[in-house]
């Protein structure tokens, strides 16, 4: 059952800033300060290889459109399937803006709030979110 369930899961997560991946060596120094000075921010998906990038986008904005975007190629409207938020220090807003513009996409979904891990927090940082649907 566990490996069918991780092989209809579909997973992104949204960072805010590129500081703390620098700072854990996942990137370098100037890459990191480049990137929040252009206000990059990545968009990941994990793999059997790793953490892979399958965007970058400007703003919170962007990113909410990226994931209604991601589910709609996912998940018919009338899905019943579960939907994971995931948030890091950014709770209310992830409760509030994201989780009513999904509900009202996604009536019949069932919709899961929780933190992200501990380790997740620390590499990525304050203000990263994900969303994890499984189809």
């Amino acid at each position: 059952f566990a490996r069918q369930a991780v092989d209809r899961t579909k997973e992104y997560i949204f960072l805010d800033k590129l500081k703390y991946l620098a700072a854990g060596g996942r990137l370098s120094r100037s890459s990191g300060f480049m990137g929040d000075l252009l206000r990059m921010k990545p968009v990941i998906t994990p793999t059997s290889r790793g953490a892979e990038k399958v965007a970058v986008v400007k703003n919170r904005a962007a990113q909410l459109r990226f994931a209604l975007e991601r589910l709609e190629q996912e998940l018919p409207p009338a899905s019943q399937s579960l939907i994971m938020l995931q948030y890091s220090d950014n709770k209310e807003w992830i409760n509030g803006a994201i989780r009513e513009e999904i509900t009202a996409r996604y009536p019949r979904a069932e919709i899961m709030v929780c933190p992200l891990s501990l380790t997740s927090g620390v590499h990525m940082g304050p203000g990263t979110w994900a969303v994890a649907c499984l189809l």
